[in-house]
């Protein structure tokens, strides 16, 4: 998926989360373009506890794999 599908996905369902939670998604998924800090990396982490029935994602090198889970 590319970069600009994956940022038109987001936008469609940002309605859904708080800014925070918004940026520390972009700040995964693209951290040259949105670097992360202190704050960031706990929203990152909350919101990967509250997904780990759902999903799941990983950060390989330069790309990011997200398995939906059963």
């Amino acid at each position: 998926m590319t970069k600009e599908k994956v940022l038109q996905t987001l936008n469609s369902i940002s309605d859904k989360m708080s800014k925070e939670e918004y940026y520390a998604v972009l700040s995964f998924l693209y951290p040259e373009d949105f670097p992360p800090n202190d704050s960031t990396n706990k929203v990152i982490e909350s919101l990967k506890e509250k997904a780990k029935k759902h999903f799941k994602a990983e950060r390989k090198g330069n790309e990011v794999v997200i398995e939906i889970l059963d």
